[in-house]
């Protein structure tokens, strides 16, 4: 994924150039951006057990389905642009990352299983009486670098668009731990999606208020970018039963599932309240805004349909959406 993210970076990097040609590099200015980000990742089907109504059976799927939601954690991004000395274009890069972890565990009566349930044979985890215990974990690494050129630039409206490539890797672990009273079963997946591809956006800028006193202006922040990643995706499963009379261990899943190459469309937008203001000759901007982001289809998943000893297998694909808040902060010099 570098070795095509460093390709799209140089072809990117030499239209830029092009377009640019007749500007002179020594007039222009440098932008650093830090970025503190406190977002939610939502990945699908992450369900894991159900719990039956009070007095009701497990032999049917009625009652509550319980979900191992991700909460918000902190990220970072980071972001290098020079600006050009007209200052009507830009050309930056950036890189972000999140990590997150979210656990929920559950213990009760007509227990029945949810992930994947023709992997357990003999119905060994319906209807049971037990606990189940889901581990989730996420990381995402994604970044860009980008060309910017202002299309209109008046006293109360700015819009830019924005041409590029993107990058970025999605990685998905869970594990699921499902205890009765004679069984303890182990399912566990891991999936990981590198991608990198064109990017085309948006930017808007909206001053609507400046104070001569402080030399500052505030305004609104609307930005929004989409791509398409051409992506490899990876995945692999497991699951082992024990019997507890005698620690017996059956493995019923190992799958490691080769490269798959797709197209994965990537969508990026957030919307902020910015000032910008002057400090010691230095111009500086502070932001704070909601981001929201979302990867289609960028989780790989393999189901068994029927009794896994039929071999009988498929691909199925889940979304990773991102949303939360951020704070930045930049210096131009």
């Amino acid at each position: 994924m570098l070795k095509k993210f460093a390709t799209a970076a140089v072809m990117a990097g030499l239209s830029a150039g092009v377009l640019c040609a007749d500007i002179d590099l020594c007039d222009g200015q440098f932008k650093i951006t830090g970025e503190y980000l406190y977002l939610k990742p939502n990945v699908d089907n992450t369900y894991f057990v159900n719990i039956p109504p009070v007095g009701g059976s497990g032999d049917f799927p009625i009652g509550d389905r319980i979900n191992n939601e991700f909460g918000y954690d902190s990220g970072y991004r980071v972001e290098g642009a020079y600006i050009f000395g007209c200052g009507n274009k830009a050309l930056s890069a950036s890189f972000a990352a999140i990590d997150a972890k979210t656990s929920k565990y559950v213990e009760g009566s007509g227990l029945s299983a949810t992930q994947s349930y023709a992997q357990f044979d003999d119905n060994d985890f319906t209807d049971y009486d037990g606990s189940a215990d889901s581990r989730q974990n996420f990381d995402a690494r994604w970044g860009d670098i980008s060309f910017t050129q202002n299309i209109f630039c008046g006293p109360c409206l700015n819009i830019a668009v924005r041409v590029g490539a993107q990058a970025a890797r999605l990685k998905f672990q869970q594990k699921v731990t499902y205890l009765s009273s004679v069984y303890e079963g182990d399912l566990r997946f891991k999936t990981r999606t590198n991608g990198v591809g064109p990017l085309l956006g948006f930017d808007i800028y909206y001053p609507i208020k400046s104070n001569c006193l402080c030399d500052g202006t505030l305004g609104l922040v609307f930005k929004g970018s989409g791509a398409l990643l051409v992506s490899r995706s990876y995945n692999d499963t497991y699951f082992v039963r024990r019997q507890l009379s005698n620690n017996d261990l059956s493995l019923r899943v190992d799958t490691k599932n080769k490269k798959e190459s797709r197209v994965v469309p990537a969508l990026q937008g957030r919307i902020g309240l910015k000032y910008d203001f002057n400090v010691a000759c230095i111009n500086t901007g502070l932001e704070i805004g909601y981001d929201f982001s979302t990867y289609l289809r960028a989780i790989q998943r393999t189901a068994y349909p029927n009794n896994y000893t039929d071999k009988a297998s498929y691909n199925y694909y889940d979304d990773v959406d991102l949303q939360g808040l951020y704070v930045a902060a930049s210096v131009t010099f």
